[in-house]
């Protein structure tokens, strides 16, 4: 295949995904309220929104955080998964993400944003291949950033940022997404490789 295909598909990806959040969030908001996490709605039959809350942001700097997020995670890892594989994870840690706030967060109505799912595609990227020390240094701090999240909230700063709150609960489900996505994938693959 030609290397200028090669790299096309390779950020294909994350350029349909940047193109997708710029559009449901520029036309004046317009999309954020179909589309957010609202649990009430979801419980009455909306369940789009376990999916498509992850796309919608609060304000322009919480959408231009996590599209930094997305493109630096597409750098460090992306090679890791081919573009189709890029796209169910992301639609598997959405899921699970939203999950988790239905099923452990009851408290919590409103949700828009893609940081979970950020952090999970970090984590499976991390994991699938440990190439570098560096590599695992990073496995080790977002661990790290993680427990720090869990224990004491979100770091100092980060609320005023975005002008919301952060709900480090979606990070942590994003995670042990990601991990849980690598462990199943290899068990799948292992049993393929078996079974020829």
């Amino acid at each position: 295949m030609n290397t200028h295909l090669k790299r096309l598909k390779f950020w294909l990806f994350p350029m349909i995904l940047t193109v997708l959040m710029l559009a449901v969030f520029l036309p004046d908001e317009l999309f954020s309220e179909p589309l957010s996490f609202q649990r009430l709605l979801i419980v009455n039959g909306e369940y789009w929104r376990l999916l498509t809350a992850h796309i919608v942001h609060l304000n322009d700097t919480h959408l231009y955080l996590n599209l930094v997020g997305l493109w630096f995670i597409c750098f460090l890892v992306g090679d890791r998964f081919k573009p189709i594989e890029w796209l169910a994870l992301v639609l598997v840690l959405a899921f699970i993400v939203s999950l988790g706030l239905i099923t452990f967060n009851p408290y919590l109505e409103h949700y828009v944003g893609f940081s979970g799912v950020l952090h999970g595609l970090l984590i499976a990227g991390l994991l699938k291949e440990f190439n570098t020390y560096a590599e695992k240094g990073l496995l080790i701090l977002v661990a790290l950033k993680l427990f720090y999240e869990q224990v004491f909230g979100p770091f100092s700063g980060s609320t005023e940022l975005i002008s919301g709150h952060i709900i480090v609960d979606a990070h942590f489900y994003g995670a042990i997404a990601g991990m849980s996505y690598i462990f199943f994938r290899s068990i799948v693959t292992r049993k393929i490789v078996e079974s020829e």
